[in-house]
């Protein structure tokens, strides 16, 4: 009996040891998947802004509004809209702002909830009195100088 157990023991430990291997991997994956989609955004926005400043705003490719923001974060759509923005915003103009792109919210105080979202996210700083702008702004600078 003791000479079936070991060897099973043995293959029970490799088979684990491949399946954390091959989680280690999945995990890896997701990471690399979910910043990829993060710069994939942060790109599209860019160059609607470029195509905006270039040929004019009829000539920009954008969404529908209402539609925009769909299927993204809060604080996604928060920075999106900055960055076309181009300026800080307080956070009731996010707060319309995302809206109006299709952000759906059941807060009982959207604002104090947005701004609580905003405050967590390192993309964002708070220049007072609730308005926002962009931590890539700050390096922008610092590399202009």
């Amino acid at each position: 009996m003791e000479s079936i157990i070991v060897p099973l023991q043995e293959r029970v430990k490799r088979v684990e040891a491949e399946l954390d291997g091959v989680n280690d991997q999945m995990n890896r994956l997701q990471n690399r998947r979910t910043v990829l989609a993060r710069y994939l955004d942060v790109a599209r926005v860019l160059l609607d802004m470029e195509q905006q400043q270039a040929f004019g705003s009829d000539a920009a490719v954008t969404e529908p509004t209402g539609k925009r923001f769909v299927n993204k974060s809060i604080a996604q759509a928060a920075f999106e809209l900055l960055l076309e923005a181009g300026r800080p915003l307080h956070v009731r103009d996010i707060w319309k702002g995302i809206t109006e792109g299709g952000i759906r919210s059941n807060a009982t105080k959207p604002l104090e909830s947005l701004t609580s979202r905003l405050v967590r996210d390192r993309r964002f700083v708070n220049i007072g009195h609730r308005t926002f702008k962009l931590t890539a702004w700050d390096r922008n600078e610092a590399t202009r100088q």
